[in-house]
């Protein structure tokens, strides 16, 4: 890549940027308030987001002092195992859990304070109370924003907000216009919709009443989408990986709401588990209850038995032959009644499992001291597949692959245990049969002792079994009632939420103003730089520099004061001095010729083309030399300056004989200034530049004058600068700040790169003050006159720092 290249490929001109920034200050300022004083506005109407949290530690399993809770950990209500954890959490923020704290703070209904930009929620503080059936709310007052407007002390309108009326008695909207007339609601009058009611009264626990730009509204919620709403707010974290101690946090627009429903949330959660707990316990209490029923009722009768037959027969003594033989028969007595009692229960079991009974509050045979180790495990097996199923609906539908498979297993169990039950119950009878026939062996021996004797004995024995069978039954029950007394929720709250605690999510106020100022700081600089990213325009000298090779010859300042000759009428100034250093510079063009032809010309019109010729060619009138200005664009001549010439004569009237030499270069009102007009504009004005007189009217006029100026048409648009350029010893190429575009200047560039234009330089016009203050002013001509063209008078603040200035340096 040529040098040229790399520099015409630079980046973004910083310099140029603070320049511009400093030029703007004053609406960088404005935008940095106008943005602090909307942030403000923001602040003021915002309706912040709050977030609570609590701190719970769920306890890690552990050994009870009761074989029976052991049971219960091993059926999987403990939390020790290894998913449990995360099936409890899930279950907290499963849409149950969830409508249960929705039920029970009564949050189907929100109540809002309606202001001029802002919504702000009431909570418990609204004036009045909704009440409905909300299973069976009329669809069109679901999820809607509902005004509340009183139209009397207690009287109302329900608005929504498309400004429609609600018709109770149709339990529609209606227009205003269409509603009839004495059809306003009352306070505090059940209202009967289809198959639910609507009631709203005052609420007489908050009397305050709202300010008059305040309007009331509410919304009636869709219990199923307000708590996958809130339960999408709830956040639970583990303080660290596989730890107990989880953190749960909620977000929420009122403080004290978002309080009360993780508080809430918690406290149910704690009901639900001990009641998830205590539910098998309970079934087993309610089984003994039910054999000690029966059983008492055997052993009063067994007692009266025994009572009066003692009384009949008086006191008798039981011989040693009897008591030994009652003792055996006692023996299978014993054996029979624990053979009955898993008979029993195996027979309960069947009738269970047959059935469509919930299998969580299945008895466990432990419970009732049946040892089978088979059947306890396909129990807990059985209870331990239940949990997981039940906590796996807490959060999954029941097309779900494990849930699926949860039902398949369990229909499998269910099928082994009813087999083993079946087996069990073929092997009872068979041990039944055995036991009875010991029974009557030792039977046959106690018939040979006394009538009298022999009833006595069976009557004490039968007593006693029934005593036994009691005091195992009431041991049980004690057991369990102390089990259950004792089982405490499988959570701990470290840490409840409070409204004190509560935290602003997002940005504060302060960082609001702070990203606000910024914003109002950048927005402007952003403007700034896109328009000098997409302007085109040549801004600075620096602009010139890097598109292109051509030499600067110049720079002129802006002419603010509207004089064409300059020169002429401001000798002193500061565009007089620039175009005095242009004169100076073109003498190192062709210095070999003493009478020299200088072409001026441009991209294209109102680049200052005739404006540098004519005070170009006034300067070097000025310098003493006889110089002649020719207006050689035919095409579009310009004559701002009264010169007191004849126009109808000049070059194109002398190019095609029509007038003669003297006729056509006239005398100005300026010592040594002439011009040549460019007459009549003429039908072909490129084929009227190129006839053979035009060379030598160039030729002669070089011969008469010292200095001959040629403004020709512009170079980046028409031919006629190459029809001249062969007469032009050095040619002015100028460009305009802030007008001529980049892609021009490239262009003829290009054109000297290929040496198709020769000895040709830049002059940049039109440059103001803040071109010149950055870095380009006239000082580079080597002059310093004290004084500016550009001057204005000194701003306030330009003469306070002037006064500072003044007082360091004294």
């Amino acid at each position: 890549m040529s040098t040229f290249q790399q520099q015409e490929d630079e980046g973004f001109d910083f310099k140029a940027l603070l320049f511009k920034i400093y030029d703007i200050w004053y609406y960088v300022l404005f935008s940095v308030l106008i943005a602090l004083v909307a942030s403000y506005i923001y602040n003021k109407y915002l309706v912040p987001t709050y977030s609570v949290s609590t701190s719970v530690m769920f306890k890690s399993q552990q050994k009870r002092s009761f074989d029976l809770e052991a049971l219960i950990d091993e059926e999987g209500i403990s939390l020790g195992g290894g998913g449990g954890m995360d099936n409890e959490l899930a279950k907290l923020t499963s849409a149950q859990m969830v409508e249960q704290v929705i039920d029970s703070l009564k949050l189907n209904v929100s109540y809002f304070a309606q202001g001029q930009l802002s919504r702000l929620e009431l909570y418990k503080d609204a004036p009045y109370v909704v009440t409905t059936d909300f299973e069976q709310i009329p669809s069109v007052l679901v999820n809607k924003l509902l005004y509340y407007e009183p139209v009397s002390n207690n009287e109302y309108l329900l608005v929504d907000s498309e400004n429609l009326v609600f018709n109770h008695i149709t339990s529609t909207f209606v227009e205003r216009e269409t509603l009839p007339k004495n059809q306003a609601m009352f306070l505090g009058h059940k209202y009967a919709m289809d198959s639910s009611f609507l009631l709203i009264q005052p609420n007489l626990v908050v009397p305050k009443q709202l300010g008059e730009k305040t309007r009331n509204c509410f919304i009636i919620h869709d219990k199923v989408k307000l708590s996958e709403k809130i339960a999408a707010t709830l956040l639970i974290e583990r303080t660290k990986k596989g730890g107990n101690l989880i953190n749960i946090s909620i977000k929420g627009p009122h403080i004290q709401k978002i309080v009360d429903i993780i508080n809430t949330l918690m406290a149910i959660y704690a009901v639900n588990d001990m009641r998830e707990r205590n539910l098998s316990l309970s079934n087993t209490v309610n089984f003994i209850d039910d054999q000690l029923a029966q059983v008492s009722t055997i052993l009063k009768s067994t007692e009266g038995e025994l009572d009066g037959f003692r009384k009949f027969n008086k006191s008798m003594s039981v011989s040693q032959m009897s008591a030994e033989a009652f003792s055996e028969l006692k023996g299978f007595d014993k054996e029979k009644e624990h053979l009955k009692t898993r008979q029993q229960y195996y027979l309960y079991l069947k009738k269970y499992l047959s059935g469509n009974n919930p299998i969580d509050q299945i008895v466990a045979p432990a419970m009732l001291g049946i040892d089978e180790p088979l059947m306890t495990n396909l129990i807990n097996e059985l209870l331990s597949v239940s949990s997981k199923l039940r906590e796996k609906k807490f959060y999954q539908n029941d097309d779900n692959k494990p849930i699926i498979s949860y039902k398949q297993k369990i229909v499998f169990l269910r099928q082994q245990i009813l087999e083993v039950v079946e087996n069990d119950l073929r092997m009872l009878s068979l041990q039944l049969h055995n036991a009875d026939e010991n029974y009557k062996e030792a039977e046959s021996q106690i018939l040979s002792l006394p009538d009298k004797e022999r009833q006595q004995l069976s009557i004490e024995r039968r007593l006693k079994i029934n005593d036994n069978i009691y005091t195992f039954l009431l041991q049980k029950r004690t057991e369990i009632g102390m089990t259950k007394a004792g089982t405490t929720p499988n959570v701990n709250v470290i840490s409840t939420a409070k409204p004190q605690n509560a935290t602003i999510v997002g940005m504060q106020k302060v960082q609001i103003y702070a990203i606000a100022a910024l914003a109002g700081l950048l927005f402007p600089i952003v403007v700034v730089v896109l328009m000098m990213l997409l302007n085109d325009k040549l801004q600075s000298k620096k602009d010139v520099e890097r598109i292109s090779r051509i030499p600067i010859l110049g720079l002129i300042g802006h002419n603010t004061r509207g004089d064409y000759l300059v020169v002429n009428d401001n000798p002193k100034s500061v565009i007089t001095e620039a175009f005095r250093s242009i004169r100076l510079n073109l003498t190192y063009f062709a210095p070999d010729k003493k009478h020299k032809v200088i072409g001026v010309t441009s991209s294209v019109s109102g680049e200052g083309k005739t404006f540098l010729s004519m005070n170009l060619g006034a300067v070097f009138a000025l310098a003493g030399k006889k110089t002649v200005v020719i207006m050689a664009d035919l095409r579009k001549p310009k004559y701002e300056v009264e010169l007191g010439l004849d126009l109808s004569k000049g070059l194109s009237t002398y190019l095609t004989g029509q007038s003669t030499y003297d006729e056509s270069v006239q005398i100005t009102k300026f010592s040594n200034l002439y011009v040549l007009p460019a007459g009549p504009i003429p039908p072909n004005p490129a084929e009227t530049l190129g006839l053979p007189a035009m060379e030598e009217l160039i030729n002669r006029l070089r011969e008469d004058y010292e200095c001959v100026i040629i403004d020709t048409p512009p170079l980046g648009l028409l031919a006629d600068w190459f029809i001249l350029s062969p007469f032009i010893d050095a040619g002015v190429y100028i460009v305009r700040h802030n007008y001529t575009r980049k892609s021009f200047l490239k262009k003829i560039n290009e054109l000297y790169v290929e040496k198709k234009v020769k000895n040709i330089s830049i002059v940049i016009n039109d440059i103001g003050k803040k071109m010149a203050g950055y870095g380009y002013g006239y000082t580079s001509y080597g002059y310093d006159y004290g004084y500016s063209y550009f001057e204005k008078p000194a701003t306030w603040y330009q003469k306070l720092f002037g006064l500072f200035s003044k007082k360091r340096k004294k």
